[in-house]
């Protein structure tokens, strides 16, 4: 019995000790105007309101003079018009504006999950244009609005970013 206590406080120790050397690697960024909040990764750069961006970006450093392609996550809250669209018809909507978007998409995954603590919805897939780039986007409705994040990274470099594009997401806030 003594065993398994020490095992459950070394347990204890070991996430809360992984915990705050997360979060001493991310910073904090609220947007005024939505008021939607998340933790980035402080050598990321933040490009707010930028042509083509929506809401806000962040950049990864490039990794060196041969890279060509900086892995970024972007936030767009999209209004909609204050009418209520259910979930599932804006899943549909965007799947198929994605598929008129890019006539060579390929639709690796796409299922429901929780963003912010409500039901949401993510598509990964791939698009081949002059590089090879892997994306995420994930989304959700809230108050008439459509809250959608979308990672991307070159197909190559993809797993080294999921993790802090993952953690990114998850960090993510809604105002109530």
């Amino acid at each position: 019995m003594t065993y398994l206590r020490i095992s459950g406080v070394s347990i204890l120790i070991i996430l809360s000790t992984g915990l705050s050397g997360c979060a001493s690697r991310f910073l904090s960024y609220q947007d005024p105007v939505y008021g939607i909040k998340i933790q980035y990764p402080k050598e990321w750069t933040v490009h707010e309101k930028a042509e083509g961006v929506g809401v806000v970006a962040f950049r990864s450093p490039p990794k060196g003079s041969m890279d060509v392609f900086q892995e970024n996550l972007n936030i767009v809250v999209q209004d909609l018009g204050g009418r209520s669209i259910p979930l599932m018809q804006f899943n549909e909507m965007a799947i198929n504006q994605l598929r008129q978007m890019y006539s060579n998409v390929e639709i690796l995954e796409s299922g429901p999950m929780i963003l912010s603590g409500k039901a949401g919805h993510k598509v990964e897939y791939i698009v081949r244009a002059e590089l090879r780039l892997k994306i995420l986007q994930v989304w959700t409705i809230k108050n008439y609005k459509a809250y959608i994040m979308t990672f991307s990274a070159d197909a190559d470099h993809y797993q080294d970013y999921s993790a802090t594009a993952w953690d990114m997401i998850n960090s993510f806030e809604i105002p109530p």
